[in-house]
């Protein structure tokens, strides 16, 4: 399965490459597409996929350490504003050391360890265009401070749902590192303003071959915040199969408890890949949402795609449940 997401982007920064004395690499996406974003009734030109332009680095200082920083702006390609103008580097910021053997250990505004190792995996459309299912699975954290998606109500979805779950963190203290095929994770943060808790989240997942799985674990900072989520991948060939289970609680008066599913296809085709997928979250006593997407995205090259895909949310929304979009992709 191909994962365009920014796990992909970033993995140099963790994984231990191979670096000369310094080196500094620009990176990002742009993605813009035709189409009507469910829960709206507005035709409009989207980014789907969270257009941005990063920067990162990795400077060797010799006995097997290396000095790494990375910087992450989000922006909206349409207009070219930011998505978050209090936030300019609203993706991620931070700096660390990278030591053979131990792993990279990182400071400042960073993914979270359970949605970078985790969350961020299990979606066959990788929480990108209207058919993005990874905000159900998290709960539909679309839309609290710090999630994966940006705050205009395009990327991922409609903002249904009050999950707990957190893409990023600020102030955060990270450390990761890969042993043969196993990734392991783990990060802790200062209490944010309004917070009860230290938010901190561990992961760990394998890969070999064909199969894939993951794990991870996240306290946020409410005072009963938590979820744990579960997933799998197996390549068979012809498709690759994801699933994803997510247990959890939410911080209110009634501590009430969060479940949720997701089970995904991707089906190489040519150059192309048909992706689907089914995903359905409960709080209970507070909301249901469940969503299915379908798409076709066709390859032009490794780093170009045109995609079209459609989603209906059958429980979250009175109307406006249907979305679609028409569009393009560019890695750099």
């Amino acid at each position: 399965m191909k994962k365009r997401a920014v796990g992909l982007m970033i993995a140099g920064v963790f994984a231990g490459e191979a670096a000369a004395q310094s080196s500094t690499v620009i990176f990002g996406k742009l993605d813009q597409a035709v189409g009507k974003p469910v829960g709206t009734a507005n035709r409009q030109v989207i980014d789907t996929a969270g257009s941005r332009i990063a920067f990162r680095a990795a400077e060797d200082l010799g006995g097997g350490m290396q000095a790494i920083f990375a910087i992450e702006h989000h922006f909206n390609p349409d207009t070219g504003s930011a998505v978050n103008p209090a936030v300019f580097w609203n993706g991620f910021s931070f700096v660390g050391l990278r030591v053979s053997g131990f792993g990279a250990l990182t400071l400042g505004r960073q993914y979270t360890s359970g949605f970078l190792t985790v969350q961020n995996q299990i979606d066959p459309f990788a929480g990108e265009t209207v058919a993005a299912l990874r905000t159900i699975l998290m709960g539909g954290a679309y839309g609290t401070t710090d999630a994966p998606q940006n705050t205009t109500g395009v990327w991922g979805g409609a903002p249904t749902g009050i999950g707990p779950s957190k893409g990023r963190v600020a102030d955060a203290v990270k450390w990761a590192n890969i042993f043969g095929q196993v990734t392991v994770s783990a990060d802790i943060a200062e209490t944010p303003a309004g917070g009860v808790d230290r938010p901190y989240s561990v992961a760990a997942a394998y890969a070999g071959g064909p199969l894939w799985v993951g794990a991870a674990f996240e306290n946020a900072s409410g005072k009963h915040d938590r979820v744990l989520n579960l997933g799998a991948r197996y390549n068979f060939g012809p498709a690759a199969l994801s699933a994803g289970f997510t247990d959890g609680r939410i911080n209110t008066a009634t501590n009430n408890g969060l479940r949720a599913w997701l089970l995904g296809v991707v089906v190489p085709v040519g150059v192309g890949d048909i992706k689907a997928g089914y995903a359905t979250s409960k709080v209970a006593g507070v909301a249901r949402n469940e969503r299915v997407g379908l798409g076709y995205h066709h390859n032009l090259s490794k780093r170009t795609k045109l995609f079209a895909d459609v989603a209906h949310e059958g429980k979250g929304l009175t109307d406006n449940r249907t979305g679609y979009d028409l569009g393009v992709q560019h890695l750099y």
